[in-house]
Order: C-alpha cells, then sequence, then structure tokens
C-alpha cells in the first residue's frame, strides 16, 4: 500500500460511520470499527511507526484511564461465578480498548474533523428516533417500544449528545441553523417521551454548564448572582430527592400496629411493619388477611396461592401489588371484586 494511501481521510470516515451507525445497527458499527482498526494497523506498518503508535496510546494519562474500564473488568473475571456471562460483557466492551488505543496511537481529530462527525451521528440519531416514531408498536405511550434498534437509555443518552451538538455547532446558513433548532426540540420531546430521568438529568448538567461559560463576559454583580444559583440549584436538588425518597420509601405509619381493625369475614388485618416496599403510592404489606385472600382466591381461580405465576414470580406477591396498585386491602371482599378477565 502506498505512503500516499489517503488513511486519514479513511480514518475520519471510519469514525463517522461509527457515529452514524450508533442509534442503528451493532453489526454494521462492529464493521466500522474494523475499517478503523485496520486503516490504523496498515498506516503503522506502510509508515513504519506501528510501535511508536503502540507506545503513544499506552503512555498517555488519559487513554490509560479509559483502557482501565476494560481492564478491571477482565481483571474481574479471576472471581466471577458466570464465565459466561463475564466474557460476553467483554465483549461488549472490547470497543473501549479499539478506541482508546487507536484514538490515543493517532494524531488528534483537528476542529473541523470533530465537528463533521458529531454533526453526522447527531443527525443520524435524529433520523432514527423518526423511523422508531414509524415502527413503534406499542404507540407512544409504550416509552419502550420507541427504541426500535438500541435500548431505550442508549438512545436518551445519544439524544443528549445530539441536541448539545445540535446548540454547540451553530451554522451560518440560516435554514441550516434552523433546522438543527428544530432537530433538538425534536430530541428534547423524545427524551421526554423516552421517560428518561438519565437524560433529562444529563441534559441539565449541561445546560447549567454551558450557561456557566456563556456569562463569562457579563458583569461582576450579575456573573456571582447566576454562578450562585447554578451552585446552589444542584444542592437543592438532592435535598428535595432525598426528602422524596424518604417520604415515598418510609416504613408504613406507626399507629396501623396498635390498630385492631378485622375484615368483613373477621380475619384481624396484620401488618408488616418493616417493609417500605410501594406501589401507586400505598404500601404493598399492610392490610394483610391472607387465610381470606387464600381461600376465596383458591376458590375462584383454582391455582394454589404459594405457586409462580406466568412470569415466574411468586403468585402471592404479584396478587398483593396488583391488589395494592388498585387501592383495595388484600381481603376476600377485594379477591371477589377481581373480574374474570384479572383473574
Amino acid at each position: 500500500m502506498p505512503t500516499h494511501f489517503p488513511f486519514r481521510k479513511v480514518h475520519v470516515g471510519a469514525l463517522t460511520l461509527c457515529a452514524i451507525f450508533l442509534p442503528w445497527s451493532t453489526a454494521f458499527l462492529s464493521m466500522s470499527q474494523m475499517l478503523l482498526a485496520a486503516n490504523w494497523l496498515a498506516e503503522g506498518v506502510v509508515r513504519k511507526d506501528l510501535k511508536i503508535r503502540f507506545k503513544q496510546a499506552f503512555s498517555s494519562p488519559e487513554v490509560l484511564v479509559f483502557l482501565s474500564f476494560f481492564g478491571l473488568h477482565v481483571l474481574g473475571l479471576l472471581w466471577t461465578e458466570d464465565m459466561a456471562w463475564g466474557t460476553d460483557l467483554g465483549r461488549i466492551l472490547f470497543p473501549v480498548l479499539v478506541f482508546g488505543i487507536i484514538l490515543g496511537g493517532s494524531e488528534p481529530l483537528t476542529t473541523k474533523e470533530l465537528r463533521t462527525i458529531l454533526l453526522f451521528g447527531a443527525w443520524s440519531v435524529v433520523a432514527s428516533t423518526l423511523v422508531c416514531s414509524f415502527l413503534a408498536e406499542g404507540g407512544h405511550d409504550d416509552y419502550r417500544s420507541l427504541s426500535v434498534f438500541i435500548s431505550h437509555i442508549r438512545l436518551a443518552m445519544l439524544l443528549v449528545l445530539a441536541i448539545a451538538v445540535f446548540l454547540y455547532y451553530r451554522n451560518s446558513v440560516w435554514w441550516v441553523d434552523l433546522a438543527q433548532w428544530i432537530a433538538a426540540a425534536w430530541a428534547l420531546w423524545f427524551i421526554n417521551a423516552l421517560g428518561s430521568l438519565q437524560g433529562m438529568l444529563m441534559l441539565g448538567t449541561i445546560a447549567m454548564f454551558m450557561l456557566w461559560r456563556a456569562i463569562r463576559p457579563w458583569p461582576a454583580t450579575w456573573k456571582f448572582l447566576v454562578r450562585s444559583i447554578l451552585i446552589m440549584s444542584p444542592i437543592v436538588f438532592l435535598a428535595w430527592v432525598v426528602q422524596l425518597w424518604d417520604e415515598r420509601h418510609g416504613p408504613p405509619p406507626p399507629e396501623l400496629a396498635t390498630k385492631n381493625e378485622f375484615t368483613a369475614g373477621g380475619e384481624r388485618y396484620i401488618h408488616d411493619m418493616g417493609s417500605t416496599q410501594l406501589e401507586n403510592g400505598e404500601h404493598v404489606w399492610t392490610y394483610l388477611a391472607w387465610d381470606e385472600v387464600g381461600r376465596v382466591w383458591q376458590r375462584r381461580n383454582g391455582r394454589p396461592l404459594d405457586s409462580m405465576d406466568d412470569r415466574g414470580h411468586e403468585l402471592f406477591a404479584t396478587l398483593a401489588r396488583y391488589l395494592t396498585s388498585k387501592g383495595l386491602r388484600k381481603d376476600s371482599v377485594a379477591v371477589m371484586s377481581l373480574s374474570e378477565e384479572e383473574m
């Protein structure tokens, strides 16, 4: 292969293909990675600097930190009890090793190259969501079905990146800039449709960081005020989350332990005061009358309550959660109120 072969163009092109295929296909993504690796190795052989490339990759602190995640996983395989699962996860994490070595042992991307790769990737993510919106079998109410090609969590992360790319790389051509704003708005809507709390938190963090940088030229007083708010906002938010968690995951009210209530059939309700499990905001393991529930359930369904349901879960636990979600107590009246379809 001649030394004037366009290795750099292939390098950037392979990275662009990786960015494009991320929201679509792991198979095509893998082929793009192989092209990237083959081009890098071939260039090293032709230019006779392959040894230098590896040395450069493994001497960079940033690259070593990046590669350490894969190294820790490989080290953890020494103690795994499920080697099949561990090696499969290693296969999934292998791109970390590939990208770490290749990018660490290559010339850094120029501003123009990075912009090209990220914009192609951002538009590809938006295009994939348009297709997903059309193909979604469960409709827009089923957030999992909205992500047809990859997991909904990974898609939300890519959409967050796409929004940041569209807003950061503004275009001097007005209609292209307008298109990027519309694409960013669509990506935001889709993140909300996916119900991704992680995506919203990441988007909020990026927005705060961008605002922090944007107010650099402001007067000192206003800059201090805004940055103080930015610093306090995460603290207030975390305090609110902790309070909300305590309210929603606390034990049942102490007064339940002293109540002496009975069902319509005469059985006394019992309460598990140590359980914090909730369903629709109500404690699952309170107002239990298992003898009544077991008798009526057996009479109506014929299936023992201590067996497993169709999904392999304990039937009594599934029933308890379901009755609680409907705002019912776990007694004979509640079981009798269930329709034939619910049984």
